[in-house]
């Protein structure tokens, strides 16, 4: 089934793949490798720290707190923050207005 859609989206070789993702509504992404892409894995979303994608990726608690101090805010600040193949941090502030201190 995975070579099959690998097929529909225009990859004939699975060896041309960096990235497989099954999404969230049962879609398959392909990201090739001859392309250079480089995939944004999450890393918090609405203030929670994603554990298994921060220890997958290699980083732990003391590396997001610098990261985060880089951009000068806490994780209860964080909306979203991505960290891509190559080290390279985003972060989207969320609205903080609504939150109780």
């Amino acid at each position: 089934e995975v070579l099959c859609e690998m097929r529909t989206l225009g990859v004939g070789d699975i060896s041309d793949v960096n990235y497989a993702i099954l999404e969230q509504n049962g879609k398959l992404s392909i990201l090739k490798k001859d392309i250079q892409e480089k995939l944004a894995h999450t890393i918090i979303i609405d203030k929670r720290i994603d554990e298994k994608n921060l220890k997958l990726l290699g980083y732990d608690g003391k590396w997001l707190e610098a990261e985060l101090k880089k951009y000068g805010i806490s994780r209860n600040e964080v909306f979203l923050m991505t960290v891509d193949d190559f080290g390279n941090t985003n972060v989207i502030k969320g609205d903080t207005k609504n939150e109780s201190a």
